[in-house]
């Protein structure tokens, strides 16, 4: 019991840099907050003044006895303020103030600066975390080039590259979103959008864009669908190729790109058959 009550509160700061490669970390070196804020109290239903000072029993105003006050110095570094046990007037101020995003009965209408982190269940967390990246790092080194290249352009990374460009990039997705990576290579459309694209470049299928129509390559121009407005041709035409019409056609495009079956050529009729 006294071990847990002798347990430092650690604070952190919500908002990130905006681009951390380029300021070198997650958050700024140094950030200092107001020493004194407004809050509700819920015991006497009122709005109270609050302040961090120095030799204080209590964070209230009307409380504190001092004529001349001096205020402390509420500052994170890199992101971070660990607040121990004995610094009890300052954990009461950052707990209670409305900065607080963990502070429950914060005011709405005030901006949110830092949390509250509870160290169990963020180490729970950071392992969760790390078992994720762990994995998403593993299946992308043991992905052979060509797949990986197939899910880049897929994934809407740059090929137009050398290999160790593409891989670092893919990589770089692999560290800083390893849930959605995964999820994105899991994700039966992904690999059916690699087909699309290939497609698309040996001209088997044209996209016209302006048009909003997918047709037939080879000068056939047989129309195989039309896109809705507003949406992305080519995900339309993923979409398009688990419906049974569509099913048919992908059939089709996958003998083509395979050189099993000659590509639907002009005047040719565009049914299409497995």
């Amino acid at each position: 019991m006294t071990n847990k009550k002798r347990k430092p509160v650690v604070f952190q700061l919500t908002r990130r840099n905006e681009k951390p490669s380029i300021a070198g970390k997650n958050y700024p070196v140094s950030h200092r907050i107001p020493s004194e804020d407004e809050v509700y109290d819920e015991e006497t239903g009122r709005n109270r003044m609050i302040r961090y000072a120095i030799g204080e029993q209590s964070i209230y105003l009307d409380e504190q006895t001092s004529d001349n006050p001096v205020l402390g110095d509420i500052i994170f570094a890199n992101g971070i303020l660990i607040v121990q046990y004995q610094q009890v007037t300052l954990r009461e101020f950052l707990q209670a103030s409305n900065w607080n995003k963990s502070n429950p009965d914060r005011m709405a209408t005030k901006r949110i600066i830092y949390e509250t982190l509870d160290g169990e269940v963020d180490a729970q967390k950071n392992l969760e975390n790390l078992e994720v990246e762990f994995h998403a790092m593993e299946l992308l080194m043991e992905m052979d080039a060509q797949k990986m290249i197939g899910y880049a352009r897929a994934l809407g990374v740059n090929v137009d590259r050398s290999m160790y460009e593409v891989k670092h990039d893919m990589m770089v997705m692999a560290k800083n979103q390893p849930q959605l990576f995964l999820d994105e290579i899991s994700n039966p459309k992904t690999e059916r959008m690699q087909v699309v694209l290939d497609a698309e470049d040996e001209r088997i299928i044209v996209v016209n864009a302006a048009k909003r129509q997918i047709f037939w390559g080879f000068g056939a121009k047989e129309v195989i669908t039309t896109v809705p407005v507003g949406i992305d041709p080519k995900a339309h035409f993923v979409d398009y190729t688990f419906g049974d019409e569509g099913q048919e056609v992908f059939k089709k495009i996958k003998k083509v790109l395979a050189g099993e079956v000659a590509p639907i050529k002009a005047k040719e009729k565009a049914t299409v058959k497995a």
